[in-house]
């Protein structure tokens, strides 16, 4: 419990969703303030596209990928929130069948519901699409969707009904650590606390950058909205073209979301809080999409926007404390545009560091000392190229 010298156990710095679902996670029994410099959910956590697949990312650690399917199931109908359960399709190039058959077969071993299915299979199953020029599809069967601001907001919400104090618009000088207390600088006041989480994405670098050089990138990524001319059903799929840089997924009102268009971005600042897509990605989305999907040669562009997220060397995140870091000081950033899927993984690594409780899956992987030289002199490797893409 907070200590006499403290405000409060632990101070979470961003309200994006890493930051309110470390909150949740620890308030059942820590006293926890979120400072958020605008307004929660407000930049990439609210432009995400919502698609949660954990199987497909974090196959290769399956006590992860089980923990954060298991977390959206029991979060589902929390403050009005919806998890909506659909399955997922990876279309997979010829020249990668060999090794996404494996894959399969290899999921499907450790007890996840993932299969391999022929291209006739594909359009049995899903009449929608044309997968003739692929070897066949990777299916997940225990994957779907979130709004990314109803699910962030749901958190936030949660973890107020359990004692989270929220302070929005409130934007942070500083961080510091003296005598075993980290301090947060505020406008007006200074929160003094036994732990301060940084859940401040690409900004997290310029914040910490008296300790280490964190190796985190801002990039930007992208959505398109299209409105083919017969609203897609709630059997329609979420999926990806790996190749093509491109997902997708349907929404409630029958519209088609399409993701992609992601680049390293030098001036994040200007697009943190949104902004439109470019013409490159609308001509790529326009291009693309009717050569597997029926029909959307005559779809019609209804929206579009933009967000900046950061990136890793690996596109897993970092998160937990440094050898660098004052320990009071922990990280959780480089959600690499997966930062639904990914939240539950960064809440459990935030509550294990502050608690030292055994964390519910290997932490290794995510280890923020992990990159031996840090630092921001990497390029993008997207999600689209991680293990399984089927690229």
């Amino acid at each position: 419990m907070t200590s006499s010298d403290t405000d409060y156990d632990v101070v979470i710095v961003g309200g994006g969703v890493a930051g309110c679902a470390s909150a949740y996670h620890l308030a059942t029994d820590h006293d926890v303030a979120i400072v958020e410099r605008g307004q929660i959910a407000g930049e990439a956590s609210g432009l995400a596209a919502g698609l949660v697949a954990p199987t497909l990312f974090h196959g290769t650690q399956p006590a992860v990928a089980r923990y954060a399917n298991e977390w959206f199931r029991a979060f589902d109908g929390t403050q009005n929130f919806s998890f909506h359960e659909r399955p997922r399709i990876e279309f997979i190039q010829p020249d990668s069948e060999d090794a996404a058959r494996e894959r399969a077969a290899t999921l499907s071993d450790e007890g996840f519901p993932v299969s391999f299915l022929e291209p006739d299979e594909v359009e049995r199953a899903y009449p929608w699409f044309d997968a003739s020029r692929f070897a066949g599809v990777v299916e997940y069967a225990d994957t779907g969707w979130v709004d990314p601001y109803e699910y962030t907001v749901a958190l936030q919400k949660a973890a107020e009904v359990r004692g989270v104090d929220v302070f929005r618009n409130t934007p942070v000088s500083d961080v510091s650590v003296d005598g075993g207390v980290a301090t947060v600088e505020l406008p007006d006041r200074s929160l003094a606390a036994d732990y301060c989480v940084m859940a401040t994405g690409w900004r997290t670098r310029e914040f910490l950058s008296d300790y280490l050089d964190l190796p985190i990138r801002p990039f930007h990524l992208q959505c398109a909205m299209l409105r083919l001319e017969e609203p897609l059903d709630d059997t329609f799929p979420l999926g990806r073209v790996a190749r093509e840089e491109l997902y997708f997924r349907g929404e409630l009102n029958g519209d088609l979301l399409v993701g992609g268009g992601e680049y390293l971005e030098d001036n994040p600042e200007v697009n943190a809080s949104g902004g439109g897509t470019d013409d490159d990605f609308r001509l790529h989305v326009a291009s693309t999409i009717p050569t597997f999907i029926d029909g959307a040669e005559r779809a019609e562009f209804v929206d579009g926007w933009s967000g900046v997220d950061a990136a890793t060397p690996d596109t897993l995140p970092l998160l937990g404390s440094s050898a660098a870091l004052p320990d009071e000081i922990i990280v959780a950033v480089g959600l690499n545009g997966l930062g639904m899927v990914n939240s539950p993984i960064a809440a459990e690594v935030v509550r294990s560091s502050v608690t030292g409780e055994n964390a519910s899956f290997p932490v290794e992987k995510f280890a923020v000392d992990r990159f031996r030289d840090g630092g921001a002199d990497f390029e993008l490797r997207g999600t689209f190229e991680m293990e399984g893409a089927g690229r």
